[in-house]
Formats: structure tokens, sequence, C-alpha cells
């Protein structure tokens, strides 16, 4: 029966992997089969790894949609909904 051998890695190593997988364009899975890394210990260090978010980072940075020139360039009408908290919702919309 044959025996599978388990290399472990360093953190340095898992750093480096991971950072090189948020490069790529692969999947996970593909990643991992390319590298010929158990996917399993590829996703707890890349959990792992993952920076945790602050309260300041969940805020969304505001940022500008030219409505005008959206009407323009597609001759379609818009309709855009903000979802707020506590269930309001704010629609724009075109026409």
């Amino acid at each position: 029966m044959p025996t599978t051998t388990c290399q472990r890695h360093s953190a340095d190593f898992w750093k480096a992997t991971v950072a090189e997988f948020y490069q790529s364009t692969l999947s996970g899975s593909a990643f991992c089969k390319q590298k010929g890394i158990a996917y399993a210990s590829f996703c707890k260090w890349r959990q792992k790894l993952q920076p945790v978010a602050s309260a300041s980072d969940l805020v969304a940075t505001p940022a500008f949609i030219d409505l005008q020139s959206l009407s323009q360039d597609t001759k379609l009408p818009w309709r855009i909904v903000l979802k707020l908290d506590n269930g309001i919702e704010l629609l724009l919309s075109q026409g």
C-alpha cells in the first residue's frame, strides 16, 4: 500500500505562497495542484494570514457616479437602489 509523506512548510513559505496566489488568476485548488501543495493546508494558512478588518476598514469610501453621462452612454434608463441600515432603501431612477 503506497504511503504519502506530508511536508511541513514554514510560516514564511506560506506567506509567500499566499501572496503568490493572490497575484495569480487561478482558483485555490488549481493553484495548489500546480504547486503540489495540499489544498486543506493552503486554505488554513490563507485564512490565518488574512488581515483582520477593523471597523474603519469596513466603511466604504465615497465614490461618485456621473449619472448624466451614464444615461447618455447607454441610452437606457438607470435604476439605483441603496440599501441602508434598518431596512431603509433609497431608490434613484431615470424615466
